[in-house]
């Protein structure tokens, strides 16, 4: 799981935004899907099922630091967030199946990520079945040349076919 603060491009001396994102690191998708070396430090953009804060506490306020901010309202609002949202939500994903269940939904809510990482995700759980019929839709929905040379390997590299 890693978790981070984006803070606004827009901050300035006397006041600051900021929310949390939070994702799901999966170690397994390097070496596979993610052909560079796994991070010696998990970030959100290694990770799946990237998903900002405000989307979890469906507030889509940012929390704002000016010199004028009761600290003690902002923490209190950050903590309560943080204990009712956040924790909860990374807390569905003690298990791979999670989060493929997860993707899943989202996926079909329109919601899309790298296509492969659940083509991955199968192989990893053995469901082989699910991960050949996922590359093959994959492959042939594939524009560009370059993309199918890719998933050829990958599918090779997992064991399966295009």
């Amino acid at each position: 799981m890693t978790a981070n603060i984006q803070s606004s491009k827009w901050n300035m001396q006397n006041g600051v935004e900021f929310c949390f994102n939070t994702a799901i690191y999966m170690e397994e998708l390097f070496g596979t899907v993610y052909l560079y070396p796994k991070p010696a430090f998990p970030t959100v953009v290694s990770s799946v099922l990237q998903i900002r804060g405000t989307e979890l506490t469906n507030n889509d306020n940012w929390y704002k630091l000016t010199p004028d901010s009761n600290i003690e309202e902002l923490k209190q609002r950050i903590t309560k967030d943080i204990s009712d949202f956040i924790f909860p939500h990374l807390r569905q994903f003690q298990e791979v199946k999670n989060v493929i269940r997860v993707m899943e939904l989202r996926e079909k809510a329109g919601i899309y990520e790298n296509p492969h990482h659940l083509t991955a995700l199968y192989c990893l759980t053995g469901d082989m079945e699910q991960a050949q019929a996922r590359m093959t839709k994959v492959y042939n929905e594939l524009k560009l040349e370059s993309q199918k040379e890719f998933t050829a390997g990958l599918a090779l590299w997992l064991g399966l076919e295009v």
